[in-house]
């Protein structure tokens, strides 16, 4: 009887010891799932903060390109025309149908080269104003006044040009060597003094002389 009991006791005591190992797993198991649940949850966040800053690296590096490629394109500008310079369409007392005609330059783009004398001027021309004006008006031709001055808006010199320009649909151009112009791309370059190129800081241009067709 004795040595029954004591063999009992060992036995609860080995289950026990058994219940306390399985507890001691199930927690052991339980909180390494909850450490491996926040790893993966940690690794997700981390993993979207990568993209995210990825995103960012990739957003900056094709800022930085368009930016090298716009100034490579304003040194080629450069070294072509030279200097881009502030301008204002303007004809100062000029007749009330060449303010009109001024009102179609559109995209206006004006440039002095110091080391030729070579001033160019690119412009759309959109007479968006035509159907309001009498036939004879809206086949009319204008030179261009030109009105340099320096950066303090002191007056240099002026000149008008020697092509007298005519708009889309003028039945004159066909029959005299006049220069068209075209919705786009039109350029013209005149040359002027050395002494002003240096000096040129802004300019005035416009339609002048405009007469019927």
């Amino acid at each position: 009887m004795v040595h029954l009991g004591e063999n009992m006791n060992k036995t609860d005591l080995t289950n026990k010891t058994i219940v306390k190992l399985v507890a001691v797993i199930i927690f052991v198991v339980i909180l390494g799932l909850t450490f491996f649940q926040s790893g993966n949850h940690k690794s997700a966040e981390v993993r979207e903060v990568h993209a995210m800053e990825e995103k960012q690296r990739a957003k900056a590096g094709v800022a930085e390109s368009q930016r090298k490629e716009e100034e490579t394109r304003i040194e080629k500008v450069r070294e072509l025309l030279g200097d881009e310079i502030p301008f204002q369409v303007d004809t100062i007392g000029g007749h009330p149908t060449d303010t009109m005609f001024n009102t179609a330059f559109k995209n206006v783009k004006t440039y002095i080269n110091r080391k030729t004398g070579i001033l160019s001027i690119s412009f759309e021309y959109d007479p968006a104003f035509y159907p309001s004006l009498s036939d004879r008006t809206r086949f009319g031709s204008f030179r261009l006044l030109v009105r340099l001055f320096d950066q303090n808006g002191q007056y240099l010199t002026h000149f008008n040009s020697s092509e007298i320009f005519v708009v889309t649909g003028n039945p004159n151009y066909s029959r005299r060597n006049f220069t068209l112009l075209k919705p786009k791309g039109n350029f013209v370059r005149y040359q002027i003094n050395l002494r002003d190129a240096v000096y040129v800081g802004r300019l005035e241009f416009g339609a002048v002389g405009s007469w019927g067709g």
